[in-house]
């Protein structure tokens, strides 16, 4: 756990309550005006900017190297907008790694309210904020990028801190002074510090405590299949995994036919190797395909990751599929084949049409209804057959052209 900031020492005292060990480390020494730490992304970062401090340039070039390393951020700060937002780099900035498209400075606020069911604040309901003695509130609303999530509103019913992940990084940014949670010492048990009507007081050290357990989880990238690739017969799912406990992680894989929102699952109980093979002849259906790999920990806390979408086929060892079916303007025949093969198109008199050599290897041809001349032709219904370089004919698959 490494923690470096610019601000006060409050998240020390939050850190000893939770009895989460630390290492203090100043900001200039992580920006390298000293020496540097490398292999930084390997650690949970906290880093607290205090009343009144922002991100310098320095800072914010190390802060998007840690990110675009993979790196997972919990950063605090009331005026860390107030700097960036006067400047164009400083907006691109926060766009690209703190996930804020836009900022209402310094509206105050007296509360903050968790979102309901959200994994870092959902369980918080209304939490007063008393600011430290000589501290001013400065607190910003938060026009969050679609890519990032709120997790607090202030009381003006607007965002104020917010979360973010994704394969590149994970970060949880609050526009909302950190020192104004009240917090109970570690000697003092929860039960009898704050807490009303018999529910716990969510304080600093709950904040901090459930904004680790939720950056702290496996990072899952999955690398393939490849994007906007054609799939037939089989394919390899492949993943990388990153997860700093050491802990051995168990891998589930899903695929979904609907752009996410149903899953299958294809695999459960995976050992880690980040390579599982795919028998698409077994699927009863293809199309638009994205594939889920989820990695989990012994102690249940787990990470996901999702491809980009590419195209599977459910034609079986030397046969192929195509669609759509009817026809108006082109179709695709997805092929499954050993080797080499040529597709034949008849018409219902039985004329050859159209043929088309496919390659080893290949899995899809685009055909756009024409004959061997390239003239469109005329609606009606058509045989299709393919005959693989090794003798092995397919049987007669109906396809209808309508225009």
């Amino acid at each position: 756990m490494t923690m470096f900031g610019t601000g006060r020492y409050y998240f020390f005292d939050a850190f000893d309550a939770i009895g989460q060990e630390y290492l203090p480390v100043p900001n200039i020494v992580m920006t390298g005006e000293y020496c540097g730490l490398a292999g930084l992304e390997r650690f949970l970062v906290v880093w607290n900017c205090g009343e009144l401090g922002g991100l310098n340039q320095l800072e914010q070039a190390t802060v998007a190297e840690f990110l675009g390393k993979g790196g997972r951020l919990f950063l605090a700060g009331q005026e860390v907008m107030f700097g960036l937002d006067k400047s164009a780099p400083g907006k691109a900035f926060a766009r690209e790694y703190l996930h804020v498209a836009g900022v209402e400075h310094d509206v105050g606020t007296a509360y903050v309210t968790g979102v309901v069911g959200d994994p870092v604040t959902g369980g918080a309901g209304q939490v007063d904020l008393v600011f430290p003695e000589g501290f001013d509130d400065w607190t910003d609303s938060l026009e969050v990028a679609p890519d990032a999530t709120a997790i607090f509103l202030n009381d003006k019913d607007k965002p104020c801190a917010l979360r973010y992940m994704g394969d590149d990084h994970r970060l949880v940014y609050m526009a909302v002074a950190f020192e104004a949670f009240p917090l109970v010492p570690a000697s003092e048990p929860e039960e009898t510090a704050g807490a009303a009507n018999g529910v716990p007081l969510f304080n600093a050290g709950t904040l901090l405590e459930s904004v680790l357990d939720w950056i702290d989880t496996p990072v899952v990238v999955v690398t393939k299949p490849a994007p906007g690739q054609v799939y037939a017969g089989s394919t390899t799912i492949g993943w990388m995994t990153a997860d700093y406990t050491g802990m051995e992680l168990v891998i589930e894989i899903e695929y979904s036919l609907d752009d996410g929102n149903t899953w299958t699952t294809l695999a459960t109980g995976e050992a880690d190797d980040g390579s599982y093979l795919w028998d698409l002849t077994k699927l009863s259906r293809g199309g638009r395909c994205v594939v889920r790999v989820t990695a989990s920990r012994p102690d249940s806390v787990s990470g996901s990751g999702m491809s980009k979408p590419f195209i599977i086929t459910a034609a079986g060892a030397n046969k192929f599929v195509v669609g759509p079916n009817p026809a108006s303007d082109a179709v695709n025949f997805y092929v499954n084949a050993s080797g080499d093969a040529t597709l034949y198109v008849y018409d219902i008199a039985g004329r050859q049409v159209f043929s088309q050599k496919i390659e080893s290897g290949q899995t899809c041809f685009e055909w756009h209804l024409v004959n061997n001349a390239g003239k469109p032709l005329a609606n009606g219904l058509y045989l299709c057959y393919m005959v693989t370089a090794d003798g092995v004919r397919t049987d007669i698959t109906r396809l209808v052209i309508s225009r």
